[in-house]
């Protein structure tokens, strides 16, 4: 038996050996005939459609998403598969499905090939070749078609991007299995990510997929810099469209949205690319006009200018789907929505803001009511400086520019007045974030989040008490970052945010377990920088900040002595030590015990950084970058910090300066180091405003700072006015007090800086209403003053010789031989925050602040007698006791010896005594 089989199977084997050689006969024997392959299956078929032999139908590509983008409505009607047409082929697999039909195989002339077909071969059957009946023929496929396509019309007729559930999850799954695997570089597990996403065939895929891919991918880039990776960058943007496409058709529901727009967020913190950059702010063409301007292409956009743009586009929807949502939440329209439009949640809303925060930056530094300007050097200085043989610079005729003259100030030649009123008619042009379409957004997401969707508003319905406080700290960056919080439902979320953040440390034990340091650094910051911007919310920072320094930290506690000398700070890393002090600087918050604490760390940390590695003082977070120096330095100086307020702010000025040298190593510059323009500028301010410029170390740095920026500017031609003030600032008084420091500045440069510092002093500018008050008073008084000098005083007197009292004016203007008397009226933001006690009264007179300093040391240089007048005692007289007001600018000012009310009502001269309660207080 064993040997009948294995004799039949050789004779099988022979007999198929034999088949090519039969069919090479026949052909030979007939050369004007093709004859087909027996394993293949001929068919009609329709001009569409392609017939393929079961090897090449398995490598058979699917459509890429530039040739089916444009096809995304259309209903696929495939039996085994979609039917393909010529044009759909590209490189990628198809994947694996099961077959319903025999497979259909191109007929294969076997003379030109030349070899034999290795496929699987159907069983020979040896007939003679006949014509069917066409009748016969044509009835049975007819019968057969309706047969199979009542099944496909059950089970696979799919439109594109909308997969089952059952067909989803198991691209699903290829995606997971993509992010499971072990690659060599997190570049290349993103791209096989988007890969498992962008091989499958449209009908396979739904918005769950698709964001599944993008944060799978994001994920898979961890938080560690990396290189852009153009490929990368190529298959992002090609899924982008695909959720482009999918948003603007409304596939994705509330927790869809979320999570694409905080997957793109991730993306493009690795990559910036994927967003147009803003425009750079340029210098205008005039030299002696005040304003700003731009540049824009007028050419073809390149490709990755029509992705960013589609992106940009995709985004904006995003931020309209989530605004329509939340508000249709508060106002009780959820019905409206599909059932799979399920409410947001807390976290997810916490997840959108993180995203536009991160996305959608502030055009604005805090504070600031106008953005940044530019000035350039002119065509004649340039020649004057490099020769007359160095090019101006090539001019690119594909760019516009557009300028904005005197929108936010005036040259000197400018003649027009401005009323009082016009100071709020520029909110418009002065907004940075009302008219992007985000702003909307977090709106809604702060009265989502403050208003319970079935209640009034209240603090306790706050929906704040259910995030944690990652989340608390993500929404207060967010708003923070993005420069939310002049409306009204912003106001109120970061009002609630800083309540909320009072009550866990004030209670303390399981509400701050959990709590790092990051989180709670953070949130101040983010309160302390928006403080700058909306005066409102500084109520509910101030008691946040105490309950830090009271409460968590316990610094005013009998035992505070042991917990200083232990530096209760020690386990803040230096970027939550940047944090908290820049938001102090930023509220103008003076809370001693905290800002003591903080400095006394800074120096520890200096010390001992630049004692372990004096090439590397910032190898990991618990030592300071020398940007982060450069912060402080001008956090201290904007608190005029000296050593009266405690001894550690005047070791930290002396210390700071060597340290950032000795972060520069074999003659490298500061930019290498992380200190661009605006921290160069802001050194050789802070150390001119705490007068620390006369040691080796600040002179060496001043020296440096000043070479730098004169060789960028003469490279670049252009140079920011506000860190050009700031230089002057810092040159002008230098220049007396420290000549070594600035005794290296090239003339030119020196004489630029003081040309734009007096065109921005020679700005018109608006008179408050305090100052309209006084200048009233002065002149029921008979004292004639100038309003709004040119050297940016509020009140200008110009006495006459040997003038004994400040009535004594001398009407032709100023000379060298008249004393000059400078009315500053100085208000709040002149000054610390004030500390108001139980009672609802001052504690103590609050001290001035940097700036303001700076201004009277430059006024008092310039030969002018200050004299202060500070809101604190202004204030607190009645408007309607205008001659209680003549009395005390009499005292203040000594205008007179007398002042006549009536015969009986005299007002004899008398000096102010310092701290003086009147009837008033």
């Amino acid at each position: 038996m064993v040997t009948r089989t294995h004799h039949q199977k050789r004779i099988r084997l022979v007999m198929l050996s034999l088949i090519p050689a039969l069919f090479h006969f026949s052909a030979a024997l007939l050369p004007n005939r093709q004859i087909s392959n027996p394993t293949s299956i001929h068919s009609s078929t329709s001009t569409n459609s392609l017939i393929l032999s079961v090897e090449n139908r398995r490598r058979q590509p699917f459509p890429s998403h530039q040739q089916r983008k444009h096809r995304g409505g259309e209903l696929f009607v495939a039996a085994s598969e979609p039917v393909l047409s010529s044009e759909d082929t590209s490189s990628s697999a198809l994947p694996k499905t099961k077959q319903i039909q025999q497979p259909k195989a191109k007929t294969t002339n076997n003379k030109t090939n030349g070899t034999t077909n290795n496929t699987k071969k159907a069983p020979l059957k040896t007939k003679k070749t006949q014509q069917p009946n066409a009748k016969t023929t044509n009835n049975n496929r007819s019968n057969g078609k309706k047969k199979n396509n009542n099944n496909n019309k059950a089970n696979y007729n799919k439109i594109a991007w909308q997969a089952d559930f059952k067909t989803s999850v198991r691209t699903q799954g290829r995606i997971k299995k993509a992010y499971s695997t072990r690659y060599k570089t997190r570049s290349i597990k993103a791209k096989e990510i988007l890969k498992a996403l962008l091989s499958t065939h449209p009908t396979q895929v739904n918005a769950a997929n698709v964001i599944c891919a993008l944060t799978y991918s994001a994920k898979s880039l961890g938080t560690a810099h990396l290189s852009p990776d153009t490929k990368l960058r190529s298959m992002l943007f090609e899924t982008l469209d695909i959720l482009n496409e999918m948003v603007y058709k409304g596939l994705l529901n509330t927790r869809q949205l979320c999570n694409a727009c905080w997957a793109i967020a991730k993306h493009y913190d690795r990559d910036h690319l994927l967003l147009p950059k803003a425009p750079e702010a340029l210098a205008v063409s005039e030299e002696g006009v005040v304003g700003t301007a731009v540049q824009a292409k007028i050419d073809k956009a390149t490709p990755l200018e029509e992705s960013q743009a589609l992106l940009e586009e995709t985004l904006d929807e995003i931020a309209k789907q989530l605004t329509d949502i939340l508000q249709g939440e508060l106002e009780g329209k959820v019905d409206k929505y599909e059932p799979w439009q399920k409410p947001a949640q807390v976290g997810e809303i916490c997840m959108a803001s993180w995203a536009f925060g991160k996305l959608r930056h502030r055009k604005k530094p805090p504070g600031w009511q106008v953005p940044p300007q530019t000035g350039r050097l002119s065509n004649r200085r340039n020649n004057m400086i490099n020769g007359n043989n160095r090019l101006n610079g090539s001019q690119n005729n594909n760019m516009i520019t557009f300028e904005s003259w005197g929108a936010f100030g005036r040259s000197p030649s400018f003649d027009g007045s401005i009323s009082a009123n016009d100071e709020t008619g520029n909110d418009d042009m002065l907004c940075d974030t009302d008219c992007d379409v985000t702003h909307g957004l977090f709106d809604a997401i702060g009265a989502a989040l403050c208003h319970s969707p079935h209640s009034n508003l209240t603090v306790h319905d706050s929906r704040l008490k259910d995030c944690s406080w990652s989340e608390l700290a993500n929404l207060g960056w967010s708003f923070a970052a993005h420069g939310s919080c002049r409306s009204e439902q912003s106001q109120t979320l970061l009002q609630m945010l800083a309540q909320e953040t009072s009550r866990r440390l004030h209670v303390g034990g399981k509400l701050t377990d959990n709590l790092l340091t990051r989180d709670l650094a953070q949130l101040i910051w983010a309160l302390g920088t928006l403080q700058a911007d909306n005066f409102r919310l500084a109520d509910d920072l101030v008691v946040l900040v105490e309950d830090l320094s009271n409460e968590y930290l316990d610094l005013n506690s009998p035992r505070a002595s042991f917990s200083r000398a232990a530096r209760p700070l020690k386990t803040w890393s230096c970027p939550d030590l940047v944090q908290v002090i820049l938001a102090l600087a930023h509220s103008r918050i003076d809370e001693q015990p905290l800002l003591q604490a903080l400095y006394k760390e800074n120096n520890h940390r200096l010390v001992e950084c630049e004692a372990e590695n004096a090439s590397v003082p910032y190898h990991d977070r618990k030592c300071f970058h020398p940007w982060e120096v450069s912060v402080l330095l001008w956090a201290q100086a904007r608190l005029y910090l000296k050593e009266e307020e405690g001894e550690m702010f005047e070791d930290f000025v002396r210390n700071a300066s060597g340290y950032i040298l000795s972060s520069i190593t074999n003659g490298g510059s500061l930019q290498s180091v992380g200190i661009g323009p605006q921290e160069q500028a802001n050194i050789a301010w802070s150390l001119t405003v705490l007068e620390e410029h006369q040691s080796e170390n600040s002179i060496k740095l001043i020296q440096k700072i000043f070479q730098e920026a004169a060789e960028s500017f003469k490279e670049d031609r252009s140079i920011q006015l506000e860190h050009a003030h700031q230089l002057w600032q810092a040159y002008f008084v230098m220049e007396e007090e420290s000549p070594e420091a600035v005794s290296n500045v090239p003339t030119w440069f020196s004489e630029y800086l003081e040309k734009k510092w007096t065109i921005e002093k020679a700005k018109l500018k608006i008179s408050s209403l305090r100052h309209q008050s006084i200048s009233q008073c002065l002149q029921l008084m008979g004292v004639e003053h100038y309003n709004e000098h040119d050297e940016d005083i509020d009140v200008a007197i110009v006495l006459k010789q040997n003038a004994l009292w400040t009535h004594e004016t001398e009407e032709e203007g100023e000379s060298e031989d008249n004393l000059s008397v400078a009315v500053e009226f100085d208000g709040p933001n002149h000054f610390a925050r004030e500390k108001i006690g139980e009672d609802g009264r001052m504690l103590a007179q609050p001290r001035a602040l940097g700036h303001s300093v700076l201004k009277y040391r430059l006024l008092k240089k310039q030969g002018w007698t200050v004299v202060r007048i500070p809101y604190y005692e202004f204030d607190k007289i009645p408007f309607w006791a205008s001659m209680e007001r003549q009395r005390y600018l009499q005292r203040k000012l000594k205008t007179h010896g007398n002042i006549n009310f009536s015969d009986a009502d005299v007002s004899e001269y008398k000096a102010l005594t310092p701290n003086r309660k009147s009837r008033f207080d």
